[in-house]
């Protein structure tokens, strides 16, 4: 390769300048088609020593490509090249220096050879892959087997306070991070490497580059040339508003989970405290009532029947507020002989039955289940009670408890021949305190349906009816079977 165009500058002083650095040099005479290599350029990439090179002496060396890639695209900043010849990769760091002389101007380009295996190279990415990179809102970084980085996008290297290029060649010791978290680092990287399986979903603190603590999840995965593992590539994202949230909701859980025990504790003892004067009330209208006999009047008798009953309803109603508050507490789940716990149920309620002369049908044979004994037997008590109460005259009453397996669930009915229930009422009835009869015409406190839907919750099940106005009405309710007992 030869050159006749003569160039004004002092050749040998150029050559000696150029040759001064150990990094790979290109000086590129402005306005003249003419390059000089320094001897660590032409040994690095086998070229014959010369004087001076035209650029299209370079150009076939290069091939057109790779000659504009290295000498051409000059933005003026630092800037990372990669790129193949012949089968080998080849990574620069690239700087430019434009010097002035009284003899003109030359481009002063030095590159830095990044001492990358073609393996490890393929951890770095071109300028495309960096952009995509760039624009994924997490931080992602990748490492060779040292832990050592390769690489990492925009918003890793605003946390770690280094920028993208400078980041090359860092370990996490030269990053803002603590010691233990550094060590925590380079722990899971050994571990995803040499098990070669990825860990997911870590969440942990880091201190980041302006001094303060973010909340992150990252995860970690092996990179792999074929069956060799060659690094690691991780992403974190941030999760410190995330994790404010959960503080704020575990908080405001807390707070109404005491202001609920509050209001528990506080219904319980009203209702005990007001159980004692109430008993007195009842029991000295009674005694009035037997102490005057005869003497009493048609009104004073009536007025004294008024303070009993409601005195009697209201105790009622107390009484369904501590079984209602009641069920608060846990429930034990134990295996349940479903047969056994309605015989000793009608057992109980035989008065009432025997009353009304109700036709009590269990039309199952024995089943065990999963459940709280006395809290269903309640339910069945509260439904089969109301189904008595509520009959149709002149109409022989008629219940039958029915059991289906329904999969995941046991599925109940009790169904009645009664006065039935308006459409409009069938969710209300199940609210605390909803009655849809006048309580002259039928006594209750309007808490047992509420406390029979509080109970089929706690045992993962639903309850809801069916009803014809003049025809029954049929409540049905379900229980989870894999109730843990």
């Amino acid at each position: 390769m030869n050159n006749t165009k003569p160039i004004s500058f002092n050749w040998n002083f150029l050559s000696d300048t150029i040759n001064f650095f150990d990094d790979l040099c290109i000086a590129k005479i402005i306005d003249e088609d003419i390059v000089l290599l320094n001897n660590a350029f032409s040994k690095y990439f086998d070229i014959e020593a010369t004087s001076n090179f035209l650029k299209s002496d370079l150009v076939k060396l290069f091939g057109e490509a790779h000659f504009i890639e290295l000498f051409e695209n000059i933005d003026g900043a630092k800037k990372q090249i990669l790129i193949e010849i012949d089968g080998k990769v080849h990574h620069f760091n690239r700087e430019y220096t434009k010097i002035n002389t009284e003899k003109g101007s030359y481009l002063l380009l030095r590159f830095q050879p990044l001492l990358f295996t073609p393996a490890t190279a393929k951890l770095n990415c071109s300028g495309f892959l960096q952009l995509v990179m760039n624009n994924i809102p997490q931080c992602i970084f990748w490492k060779d087997l040292n832990s050592v980085y390769l690489g990492c996008n925009e918003n890793f290297s605003i946390a770690a306070g280094v920028s993208p290029n400078d980041i090359i060649g860092k370990s996490d010791f030269d990053l803002p991070w603590t010691a233990d978290q550094t060590a925590f680092s380079r722990k899971v990287d050994r571990e995803v490497m040499d098990n070669q399986a990825p860990q997911i979903n870590m969440i942990a603190p880091i201190l980041q580059a302006n001094g303060q603590t973010s909340w992150t999840r990252a995860n970690k995965i092996p990179l792999m040339d074929g069956d060799k593992v060659i690094g690691i590539l991780g992403t974190y994202e941030d999760i410190t508003e995330q994790k404010l949230h959960e503080k704020l909701i575990k908080k405001q859980v807390q707070t109404l989970t005491a202001q609920k025990k509050e209001l528990e504790n506080f219904a319980h003892v009203v209702a005990h405290d007001l159980k004692t004067p109430l008993r007195t009330v009842i029991s000295f209208s009674q005694l009035l009532r037997k102490s005057l006999k005869k003497d009493i009047s048609a009104d004073t008798q009536e007025y004294l029947e008024f303070i009993i009953s409601g005195s009697r309803n209201l105790n009622q109603l107390i009484d369904g507020i501590l079984k209602f508050t009641d069920l608060n507490q846990k429930a034990e789940f134990k295996k349940i002989n479903v047969s056994e716990l309605l015989t000793t149920l009608s057992t109980e309620i035989q008065s009432a039955i025997d009353e009304k002369n109700v036709s009590l049908n269990i039309l199952f044979s024995d089943y065990h289940i999963n459940g709280n004994f006395l809290r269903l037997k309640q339910v069945f008590q509260n439904l089969i009670l109301n189904a008595i109460k509520f009959t149709t005259p002149d109409v022989e009453p008629l219940i039958n408890i029915r059991l289906e397996d329904k999969g995941k669930f046991w599925q109940f009915s009790v169904q009645d021949n009664g006065i039935g229930i308006e459409e409009e009422y069938k969710d209300k009835v199940f609210q605390m305190f909803q009655k849809l009869n006048t309580i002259d015409k039928y006594e209750g406190s309007g808490i047992g349906l509420a406390i029979c839907k509080k109970t089929v919750t706690a045992h993962k099940g639903e309850i809801w009816l069916e009803s014809k106005i003049g025809k029954g009405t049929t409540f049905y309710f379900t229980i989870r079977k894999n109730l843990m007992t």
